[in-house]
């Protein structure tokens, strides 16, 4: 009698530990997203996958606002699992060049690609400012100093010959200074970057009188800018500030989910949840309606995709570019 109970309890015992213990492995791994500042397009796109982790995946996200556009560092640096980040930067910071020469960080990954940022050069309904041309002797804003509305805005005007401080005055701003400059004048121009339709600029184009204008790139100054900086792509924005009345060529970069030390099968079922549910994720940020998973097929010149990902989108049928592919599957 004695023998069965202790087999009995025994028994017991091993239940509640593999109970305790699968539980434990289902919903306790916490994992830290990161996003840019509050606001910002970032930080709604950080929020989206966020919600996919704690909905579909089982894990606890953690999301933080880190006050840089350079999410990448944040990844190097171990604050975070997952953040938004500029394609070509983890480009750079896996290969270990320009700025991370000497460090490279080899644990980083893509993870899922998310609408481009496009480069938006705003004046009010009013200004006289008509093409890129017309900047010259002007003042400009270009955000923050080393965000990327600073770095990409600068690339772009110093391509088509204007040199900043000489034949344009740069101001650096946040986004409640920039507003009050451009509606009292005192700022003829502002450089932002970001997914259209843009959070400040909607704000910007409600609150100025006729809303504002986008100032259009031709053919010749985007090829220009692409030359020196192959980062860069054509776009097209379409008239979606109070203002706009028609299409505008522009151009943009990438941006993505990166990510480091997460697990294949973290990896695998974020991925997957989030193309699968993108009903569910539009309801964070409607800014993903603009994705499409074929897309994935064109993305280069990135970090390479996680061995999670990376399954996926192999059993969704899409060709990945050999240079995309984690080295740990060749």
């Amino acid at each position: 009698m004695k023998t069965k109970k202790t087999t009995i309890i025994l028994l017991t015992m091993i239940f509640i530990i593999a109970i305790v213990t699968s539980t434990s492995s289902a919903i306790d791994r916490k994992i830290v997203l990161s996003g840019g500042s509050m606001g910002s397009v970032n930080n709604l796109a950080i929020n989206v996958l966020a919600a996919i982790a704690h909905e579909f995946c089982g894990l606890l996200p953690t999301v933080i606002m880190t006050p840089t556009t350079m999410q990448e560092e944040v990844l190097a640096n171990r604050e975070a699992d997952i953040a938004t980040t500029h394609g070509f930067v983890t480009y750079n910071a896996y290969h270990g060049l320009d700025n991370w020469e000497g460090r490279p960080c080899k644990e980083m990954r893509s993870l899922i690609n998310l609408p481009n940022s496009q480069v938006q050069l705003v004046v009010v309904q009013n200004s006289p400012v008509k093409k890129i041309e017309d900047l010259i002797g002007k003042t400009v804003v270009f955000s923050k100093q080393g965000s990327a509305s600073d770095k990409f805005g600068k690339e772009m005007v110093s391509a088509l010959g204007i040199e900043v401080g000489v034949d344009i005055r740069a101001m650096y701003l946040g986004f409640e200074d920039t507003m009050a400059r451009m509606m009292t004048g005192t700022a003829d121009a502002a450089l932002l970057t970001g997914q259209y339709p843009h959070p400040s600029i909607t704000e910007l184009s409600m609150a100025a009188r006729g809303g504002i204008r986008i100032i259009p790139l031709s053919e010749e100054e985007i090829n220009t800018v692409m030359e020196q900086h192959a980062r860069f792509v054509p776009t097209t924005i379409p008239p979606v500030y109070k203002g706009m009345e028609e299409n505008i060529q522009s151009i943009e970069y990438v941006n993505l989910y990166s990510c480091v030390g997460l697990s294949e099968e973290e990896a695998y079922c974020l991925t997957k949840s989030f193309w699968e549910n993108m009903d569910f994720a539009e309801l964070q940020w409607a800014g993903v309606s603009r994705l499409n998973l074929e897309d994935t097929s064109l993305i280069k010149n990135v970090a390479p995709w996680h061995i999670g990902a990376y399954r996926y989108y192999k059993e969704a049928s899409l060709e990945i570019p050999l240079d995309m592919v984690p080295p740990e599957a060749k």
